[in-house]
């Protein structure tokens, strides 16, 4: 049997770039990260000591993103830096500063697994994601998937459990098409946390597959975030490939805030599952569902969760 090509989830959507308004630091005005919510947040916890691994198309330096804390191509003949825009975004979206990302003082590591068209082999992406544990992640971002299993990459995502990482995977832009299960892989595997897309309304973006390995859905329709190929500096993309490194990032945040109170931090997908329970908020059908996992995050919890003098295990 030939190797798994992975790459961008298909139907991939990259919609128009004025849906912003410049902000007064010369950065865009997201919906995605509401001040009122996100700004108390900020106040005190911006993940830091966390460090985010984008497995992607690479990433090219950019003013809201930090310098990489390492990097390597696993792609023959091409260089970390991104000739696609994809990775770059989803790099600013996890830990873009300046209002532009979720964890802005989370350190970035940038594996380029996925070449500047866009696909990968199933082996790269597998040590891209031994590479990311050897370099000291705490959380690692994959958006990107295919149809076929690849079992090298589960058990480099389970190793990555084993070690307290936990691994951020897109579900896929497939649809609803219930009751067949469109999640690609490495979503699709257990052993990671597998992201759904919602938009600006709250609802879920028509392009978010489905299936019952969901496990939480985040904002992922007209994200706007850093791109190396606009002249103004900034890119509005839309696909489960932008609400992957947003809930890594909020991962990292809510980890940092951990950490700050001297609380165990939760480590791979099994440890957060049941924090999920209590701090996303059911939509859809009640209890954990193929189209929304166990809902989308609960900030107002969330903010009441972080704001504690001492952050207790739940």
């Amino acid at each position: 049997m030939s190797e798994p090509i992975w790459g961008i989830p298909p139907d991939f959507k990259d919609e128009h770039q004025d849906f912003y308004l410049l902000g007064t630091d010369n950065a865009p005005d997201v919906w995605h990260l509401p001040k009122n919510s996100w700004n108390k947040i900020w106040a005190k916890f911006r993940g830091q000591g966390e460090t985010i691994a984008i497995l992607d198309t690479g990433c090219t330096s950019h003013k809201h993103l930090p310098s990489f804390k390492a990097s390597k191509s696993f792609i023959s003949r091409e260089s970390v830096l991104d000739g696609n825009a994809h990775g770059t975004h989803c790099a600013g979206t996890a830990l873009g500063r300046d209002g532009i990302g979720v964890a802005p003082e989370a350190s970035l590591i940038v594996g380029k697994v996925l070449s500047n068209s866009g696909s990968g082999s199933s082996t790269g992406i597998a040590q891209g994601i031994e590479w990311a544990i050897d370099e000291g992640a705490t959380i690692i971002s994959m958006s990107l998937g295919g149809g076929s299993p690849h079992e090298p990459t589960r058990k480099a995502i389970q190793r990555a459990n084993d070690k307290g990482i936990l691994v951020c995977a897109s579900a896929g832009n497939e649809g609803q098409r219930l009751p067949r299960n469109t999640i690609g892989f490495p979503g699709r595997y257990l052993e990671s946390y597998c992201s759904g897309s919602a938009d600006r309304q709250g609802k879920i973006s028509s392009f978010s597959s489905a299936g019952r390995e969901m496990d939480g859905v985040t904002p992922g329709s007209s994200i706007v975030s850093c791109s190396n190929t606009n002249p103004n500096g900034y890119k509005t993309m839309s696909g489960t490939s932008m609400s992957c490194p947003f809930a890594a990032g909020l991962f990292a945040v809510i980890r940092s805030g951990m950490a700050m109170a001297g609380a165990v931090r939760l480590g791979g997908i099994n440890d957060w599952r049941p924090w999920l329970t209590q701090f996303f908020m059911d939509q859809g059908p009640v209890g954990h569902d193929p189209t929304w996992g166990l809902g989308i995050p609960d900030y107002t919890k969330i903010v009441a969760y972080l704001a504690q003098d001492e952050i207790k295990w739940v």
